[in-house]
């Protein structure tokens, strides 16, 4: 596919978007285990102590489960390597967030409204960065008109040993 290529306009949005949707799948993986242990050891109707810790545990394995896919793009696609603290804030309160207004409809909508808003914080703030570093200029290495090397006459004769 020509637009694999990494020097391609489109590299960088197939790359982002792979990215997340591997972590997408991360999650629908941690929630499948997560929905999993909750109806194997929640009580019958739930409502003891193991059903409120189950609850309680969604937001951060179903975070966990975004990290993981963003963790392992970063490791097989990409040259950077993620840690798992470096991602794992973002995704967190996303998952946090939308569990605590899923809950307002109904326990079991917990899953949903984690993976819903589990990765819009980590998208948001990967598209603000990239605009912050693509509006802000490259002042690091520039240097005022007159102490360009290899620019001015002067520090060319200089050089050459012409006064």
């Amino acid at each position: 596919m020509p637009f694999l290529r990494p020097d391609h306009r489109w590299s960088k949005l197939f790359v982002s978007v792979t990215r997340v949707l591997i972590s997408f799948l991360g999650a629908g993986l941690s929630n499948f285990i997560w929905l999993t242990a909750f109806l194997t050891f929640a009580e019958k109707p739930p409502g003891g102590p193991v059903s409120w810790v189950l609850w309680f545990l969604a937001p951060p394995i179903i975070a966990l489960g975004f990290c993981y896919g963003i963790i392992l793009f970063d490791y097989y696609g990409s040259k950077n390597r993620s840690s798992l603290l470096s991602v794992l804030p973002l995704p967190l309160v996303g998952c946090v967030i939308g569990a605590a207004v899923a809950f307002q409809f109904g326990p079991m909508f917990i899953g949903f409204g984690t993976i819903a808003l589990g990765e819009l914080p980590y998208c948001s703030g990967r598209f603000v960065f990239r605009v912050q570093i693509a509006v802000t200029p490259n002042t690091a290495h520039t240097r005022p008109p007159g102490e360009r090397r290899g620019y001015s006459g002067e520090t060319h004769r200089a050089k050459m040993g012409v006064h």
